[in-house]
């Protein structure tokens, strides 16, 4: 056999599936019960309540897809609610007042009454707050706020860069101050920020006067006026960001990431750099994600309360849909993968990451 075989055969011994030890699930349902199918199930959820759980769930290639809504109780998720018409570009859910709001792709949305006996298109949404109260909606001009389900009442229009949303304040970008500001409009903090073309940032507002920030500077919780308060480790890999679909609990105290990454055999790395080489800097085609990382951190203390790493055959997962979700109380996780949901507790002290 010639080396350049031997080296791809080895890349594919080493591409193969690894999934690394993981705490108990205090409750667990397989996903081909929900939507059954001889193939991979891709699935994004989204809590409701502390104890009912939105899934939406597609068969990677056959074409079919459900949306059920189940309820947890003494250790049994149970279905209560299913639904057929569930679109196969949905990739994140989201509660809203009243029902499930699905948003797709390029930011169409659909709302589920409770029970998903009904559903209707709405606006496209581009964000939304923790609640689902607020929505962003992007425009030809920028972006306007409205509240969920109001079809008439801009709560406010802006030109900015929009980072966060909250029910009641929003971060905006303007060149180099990073201002929050009531939905309204009014001032309540601001602090230099470099500017979006030299230092991107991913935001999020917290209860209590905080915000998350991740950006050339590091990962750390930072009061309204930008003074930090706590220092964190930023997550290794990517994430895909998107307003309003980075969970948190309700307080903002607990703060899930689900980050990807690549990792290879130096045998596979060989065996890249031998294909770019042959073929004058093409590469290979199978050059995307194979880890997966879900964490949730105490944005207090900056504890682990959660950290669950996965392997997975490069190009199975998508990295856009919402594979994971916290509870609003934050005393649970749910984690979605190509078999099984899982719903874990987290503990009350989360360890130090020092």
């Amino acid at each position: 056999m010639r080396p350049a075989l031997v080296l791809f055969a080895v890349m594919g011994f080493c591409s193969s599936v690894h999934a690394g030890e993981l705490p108990k699930p205090i409750a667990q349902i397989e996903l081909p019960q929900l939507l059954p199918v001889r193939e991979e199930i891709l699935a994004n959820v989204a809590f409701v309540t502390d104890t009912s759980i939105a899934i939406g769930l597609r068969a990677k290639y056959a074409g079919e897809s459900k949306l059920t809504l189940l309820e947890w109780k003494n250790g049994e998720l149970r279905p209560v609610a299913s639904t057929r018409d569930f679109g196969l570009d949905i990739l994140n859910l989201h509660r809203s007042p009243g029902g499930i709001l699905a948003v797709g792709v390029t930011g169409s949305a659909f709302f589920y009454s409770a029970d998903l006996s009904s559903r209707r298109p709405i606006e496209r949404v581009h964000g939304i707050s923790p609640t689902g109260t607020i929505v962003l909606h992007r425009t030809k001009d920028g972006w306007q706020l409205q509240r969920f389900d109001s079809h008439e009442e801009v709560l406010r229009r802006g030109h900015d860069e929009l980072l966060s949303v909250s029910d009641d304040v929003v971060a905006v970008r303007q060149k180099t101050v990073l201002s929050i500001e009531t939905i309204d409009g009014r001032v309540v903090g601001s602090f230099q920020a470099p500017a979006e073309s030299k230092c991107p940032a991913h935001v999020r507002i917290l209860a209590g006067g905080r915000l998350y920030v991740d950006d050339c500077k590091g990962v750390r919780i930072v009061d309204f006026n930008g003074n930090t308060k706590l220092r964190m480790r930023r997550p290794k890999g990517w994430s895909a960001n998107r307003i309003g679909f980075d969970p948190a609990s309700a307080d903002g105290n607990r703060l899930l990431s689900v980050n990807f990454s690549r990792k290879i055999s130096f045998l596979h790395r060989a065996g890249e750099i031998l294909v770019a080489i042959t073929t004058l800097g093409m590469g290979v085609s199978d050059e995307v994600d194979n880890r997966e990382e879900i964490r949730v951190v105490d944005t207090r203390t900056g504890g682990m309360c959660f950290d669950r790493l996965r392997s997975f055959p490069m190009g199975w997962a998508s990295p856009f849909e919402n594979v994971a979700a916290i509870s609003p109380s934050g005393d649970f996780v749910a984690v979605a993968t190509d078999r099984h949901l899982s719903i874990y507790r987290l503990p009350s002290m989360c360890a130090s990451q020092n």
